[in-house]
């Protein structure tokens, strides 16, 4: 009896681990063909404390195209008012460059993409082995957003 409890927990394990290598190495795939989407979960400000997100905002990479909707959180002219945008983009990606980081396993995006309104932005996103991905959203005034969220096809 405590030989199959011993087998089952082993083969539990087993089985674990080669699921993990196995979504490290589809999302590895989904970086390289530049084919994923990106569902944001938390955004951060300034702060660093998360401002969960309810909405369907997303960051969808496809043939060589960015399309994506943030939730864009400004501070005004007065610190007791804070404003709800969004930041649409929808254009060609420019200045793409992908690093892997074998020994630990993330990917470290950066390129520039366009508004709808013609304004440019940075982004870097760093995609974890697991699918966790943090993005980085730099506005042309310098001002930077933090975007939390998981990749998929």
């Amino acid at each position: 009896m405590k030989k199959i409890i011993f087998v089952s927990i082993a083969l539990f394990f087993c089985i674990n681990i080669f699921a993990q290598k196995t979504d490290s190495q589809q999302i590895s795939q989904l970086v390289e063909n530049k084919n994923f989407r990106i569902n944001i979960l938390n955004v951060y400000h300034k702060n660093n404390s998360p401002i969960q997100v309810y909405s369907p905002h997303f960051l969808e990479i496809k043939d060589g195209r960015i399309v994506a909707d943030f939730p864009y959180f400004v501070r005004k002219d007065r610190p007791t008012e804070i404003s709800a945008d969004n930041v649409a983009l929808n254009s060609e990606i420019l200045k793409y460059k992908a690093k892997h980081n074998a020994k630990k396993g993330y990917w470290l995006l950066t390129f520039v993409a366009k508004s709808k309104k013609g304004a440019e932005y940075k982004l870097l996103v760093v995609v974890q082995p697991n699918g966790y991905c943090v993005i980085d959203l730099t506005s042309p005034n310098k001002t930077t957003v933090r975007y939390d969220g998981r990749i998929k096809e």
